[in-house]
């Protein structure tokens, strides 16, 4: 959690050469409980899980995908001194982490490790713990110029847990640096693997605040208050030598967490800001829409008819029509179909498709394209 001072506003427009304008799309409010979401899990589609930081009891909630909350678990015998990110592994694995370090001073950061007991009394509490030190932090804290070593985001890949630190250095260096640790209960020490610079120059709007994995394990998103950084292409876990694709936000909130839903969807939130009056809410973004858009310029003139009679959609393109792929007004892939034999432009949607707005994608022969479309 930080505190922001008011004249940052006046100073977003900064370096926004080769990025890419996002509006995230509103789902709903987070329930009143969550006032500083700085974690994001998603247990299925419509079951997310989040959690408070500091001061704020060791209690995780669940909540759909409206917003609305589910369920309350409160952990007696845990301490919470700065829960800052909540993820999960291939293997059941749900890890939550208190290494939020504002100052640079703990000496007892830890990552909470559930094999059982997370998301449901009826089964038994058993969680491990992740004890863990910088390999190159000798002093708590350190002189203002290495204030690296908070942090707010991790990914668990591979039986190992990747730490991207939050930038708090003055002079401010806007970058991250990544450590990695054995996703293994025990004491370890956090070994540097990579660095990356933001190039935010404003202090903290280049610091990044939460990551996320795709299931596929091919994306990499990290979490800033002002962007979105993506890396795709990389190979094994050098994330940093992938293409990079930067998402800027429309509008400026303090958001802290970041899930994939699937492999182009992402859900976000951001923490209530008293001071700017925002935050509290939960966001969806598809980012395989946006890239599409953006990456093939110019774009072509795309749209489509929905004939309900016959449940196909006609789409208005000139050239061939490989593959569509159909997103819901929350970014949700919902069908990827390929077009009728007897017309290369016409897709079968079905009858039982639901009123409203859609995007779509579609794929011609190396290039890709988006559109919407409204059904009534």
């Amino acid at each position: 959690m930080s505190k922001f001072i008011w004249f940052v506003l006046t100073c977003c427009t900064v370096n926004l050469y080769g990025q890419i304008i996002v509006s995230p799309s509103l789902l709903g409010g987070l329930p009143t409980e969550i006032q500083e979401s700085s974690g994001l899990l998603i247990q299925s589609p419509d079951t997310l899980w989040s959690h408070n930081d500091s001061g704020n009891g060791s209690k995780v909630y669940a909540f759909n995908n409206n917003g609305d909350k589910l369920v309350e678990r409160k952990f007696d015998d845990l301490s919470n001194k700065d829960w800052e990110e909540l993820t999960k592994d291939d293997k059941g694995h749900i890890y939550l982490a208190d290494f939020g370090n504002n100052l640079n001073d703990r000496e007892d950061l830890l990552i909470l490790r559930f094999t059982s007991g997370f998301q449901s009394k009826k089964d038994p509490l058993v969680v491990d713990s992740i004890l863990f030190k910088y390999e190159d932090q000798f002093f708590f804290p350190p002189p203002a110029s290495s204030l690296n070593f908070d942090c707010e985001a991790m990914v668990v890949m591979n039986d190992t847990i990747f730490l991207f630190t939050k930038d708090r250095s003055n002079p401010y260096k806007s970058q991250t640096l990544m450590y990695c640790i054995p996703a293994l209960p025990g004491t370890h020490i956090a070994k540097y693997k990579a660095s990356f610079n933001t190039l935010v120059p404003l202090f903290l709007q280049g610091s990044i605040t939460g990551a996320a994995l795709s299931q596929d394990k091919t994306k990499l998103l990290l979490l800033g208050y002002l962007r979105m950084w993506l890396f795709e292409n990389f190979t094994g876990s050098n994330f940093f030598n992938g293409k990079m694709s930067i998402f800027q936000f429309e509008d400026y909130s303090q958001k802290e967490a970041v899930a994939f839903l699937d492999d182009c969807t992402v859900y976000l939130t951001d923490e209530v800001n008293n001071t700017l009056f925002n935050g509290g809410k939960l966001y969806s973004i598809n980012l395989c829409s946006y890239l599409n858009t953006v990456e093939n310029k110019p774009l072509k003139a795309v749209s489509g008819n929905f004939n309900s009679s016959t449940g196909s959609l006609k789409i208005n393109f000139k050239g061939k029509i490989d593959e569509l792929i159909i997103f819901d007004g929350k970014g949700i892939m919902i069908k990827s179909i390929k077009p009728l034999e007897t017309d290369s432009k016409q897709f079968f949607l079905g009858y039982e498709i639901i009123p409203g707005l859609y995007t779509f994608t579609i794929s011609s022969g190396k290039r890709k394209y988006s559109g919407k479309i409204l059904i009534n």
